[in-house]
């Protein structure tokens, strides 16, 4: 018996998406959008593995999400609000309102791990300010760049 979660969706159900077209068409990575789902501000797939597909509807929420990010505002709060069906006010404080984050998700701190080379890695502990976030993308860019520079 082949279980209905690791069925790809019918094609009458709509546009579905694999992740990377999803990544390709939102211009996000596979990463951001695997954090956005653990984060609540995008739902997860339908199906598992292979058979994982997105809503095509996830493309313009992505950018949304990314646009409201690039402006300032804090992942939780955008969680926050689109949970309650409302779009984030950019004149509130960058800050998460008291009842936006259960406590006990409040000490857990997923950290990310990034192999720069065999045997050097960079640890970051999520999530960041958007500053941080666009310096620790740069420092991945820059050492990308430095392994292609010796090879």
């Amino acid at each position: 018996m082949v279980d209905d979660a690791a069925r790809p969706p019918s094609d009458d159900a709509g546009d579905w998406l694999t992740l990377d077209e999803l990544a390709d068409a939102s211009g996000l990575s596979r990463r951001t959008i695997r954090y956005y789902v653990m984060s609540g501000v995008v739902s997860g797939p339908r199906g598992q593995g292979p058979a994982a597909r997105y809503p095509a509807a996830h493309i313009a929420r992505l950018r949304q999400v990314r646009r409201w990010q690039d402006e300032g505002l804090q992942l939780a709060v955008i969680a926050h609000h689109l949970a309650q069906g409302s779009e984030p006010e950019r004149t509130r404080p960058a800050t998460p309102p008291p009842a936006a984050t259960p406590p006990d998700t409040i000490a857990r701190s997923p950290w990310e791990r990034f192999e720069l080379e065999p045997g050097v890695e960079l640890h970051v502990r999520r999530p960041l300010t958007t500053a941080a976030n666009r310096r620790v993308q740069r420092l991945l860019e820059l050492a990308a760049q430095l392994r292609h520079e010796r090879s």
